[in-house]
């Protein structure tokens, strides 16, 4: 504090020092940074990159925000195969569909087709040389149960099938960036 003294007045008037209101209006918020796993939960800087841990949430689509759509693992390995992305989907569909490069055939591998079902299916599809059949067998095996999920399936395809040029597809869907609500492709940030 300042005392100042008018010319016309007897008494001192106080006055707050000026460089400490300077050095407060120089002083600024520091940014706040959110955890990936809990975008709520703000890291210190303690504990700021411990267990690779990003700076910033994980991200979602509009529409899944807007919707409050719970998020997905980021451990996508245990996401269900609907929710990967489409172009990544048709992509791993094509390469099953050649079932001559398969050490076991799709249907028998995923072991949850009866006969009549199995045969069913090949049928339908086998006007088209099989296109469209990996596509209807993903489908209904990653629908009937939780534990169906990308894990299995690339479990399955190293172990059973020997498809690794598939395991390559759905490894190069998991460095996508998407949506861990819906699983669409997101933009590339500006």
């Amino acid at each position: 504090m300042i005392a100042l003294k008018n010319k016309d007045d007897d008494e001192p008037t106080y006055t707050d020092n000026i460089r400490s209101q300077k050095s407060a209006q120089k002083r600024r918020k520091k940014p706040i940074r959110l955890s990936s796993t809990n975008p709520r939960r703000l890291l210190s800087k303690r504990n700021f990159g411990e267990n690779n841990e990003s700076p910033r949430p994980v991200k979602m689509c509009g529409s899944c925000t807007s919707k409050d759509e719970t998020q997905l693992s980021s451990d996508r390995d245990k996401w269900p195969i609907g929710k990967i992305e489409n172009g990544c989907f048709h992509q791993i569909c094509s390469l099953l569909d050649l079932a001559v490069r398969s050490k076991e055939p799709l249907m028998s591998a995923l072991d949850g087709f009866d006969q009549t079902t199995a045969a069913g299916i090949k049928t339908k599809y086998e006007a088209k040389g099989g296109l469209g059949t990996a596509e209807e067998v993903l489908g209904k095996w990653g629908s009937r149960n939780q534990e169906n999920n990308v894990g299995a399936l690339k479990k399955i395809l190293k172990d059973t099938m020997q498809r690794d040029d598939v395991v390559i597809e759905i490894e190069k869907w998991e460095n996508l960036r998407v949506c861990h609500g819906c699983g669409i492709k997101l933009n590339k940030p500006h």
